[in-house]
């Protein structure tokens, strides 16, 4: 999403300014909220663009001990692009592939970092319920109500340019333009071989093949 995001004229995004493992992140520490939102407010400020922004994981707000109420009241003006996964297997998998690789985006198909993991159900059940809390306390916030886009990583990844052209170009406010992304796919491998225990699980994970948040809302 980044990637497309960032091919567009006088739009900047960037990936993580909460994330510590990234040098332009921010190592969590008790009592440092305005310290945290100072350098949320610079990294916006230093990126090129009229329109700029960054993501921002929902479980990051909780391990710097603020919340999107802290975010809100420093930036008001704030819109938010809500993007979720509707196979939270997928996701759970792609996750623990890329903690153990320490490979969470390229741009480089020969630089791909492959690993095979087992899946624990019990882990599984408790990211599923984490996940899910997080996303629908984020997509119920008031802060959120008309200043909000919900869009599938299933569908930009399958018609990208469509899921910009129909949604995010009119939710942005700038005009329509060809979107390209030099991010690659990580994750081209099926799960059956990429996950070692995947036959003996298979027959119980369906509620985690496909998942809606619920209630959905869209941007206005």
């Amino acid at each position: 999403m980044l990637g497309y995001l960032n091919s567009i004229p006088e739009v900047s995004m960037a990936h993580e300014f909460l994330n510590p493992k990234f040098y332009y992140g921010f190592v969590p520490r008790p009592n440092a909220r305005d310290a945290l939102m100072q350098h949320v407010r610079r990294s916006l400020n230093g990126l090129p663009g009229e329109i700029c922004g960054c993501k921002i994981l929902p479980g990051q707000f909780k391990k710097h001990g603020i919340s999107l109420d802290d975010f809100h009241e420093v930036l008001p003006d704030a819109k938010y692009i809500v993007l979720y996964r509707r196979e939270i297997f997928k996701q759970f998998v792609s996750l623990k592939i890329a903690h153990t690789t320490n490979q969470y985006v390229t741009n480089d198909k020969g630089n791909i970092k492959r690993a095979k993991i087992v899946v624990d159900l019990d882990e599984l059940e408790a990211f599923y319920q984490v996940n899910n809390s997080e996303y629908e306390s984020v997509i119920n916030h008031p802060a959120l109500q008309g200043r909000s886009c919900l869009v599938a990583y299933e569908d930009v990844a399958a018609h990208a340019q469509e899921v910009f052209d129909n949604d995010l170009f009119p939710f942005l406010g700038v005009p329509p333009v060809k979107i390209a992304t030099s991010y690659v796919k990580q994750g081209k491998k099926s799960m059956a071989e990429t996950v070692e225990n995947y036959n003996e699980i298979e027959a119980v994970i369906g509620k985690y093949r496909f998942h809606e948040p619920a209630p959905l809302i869209k941007g206005v």
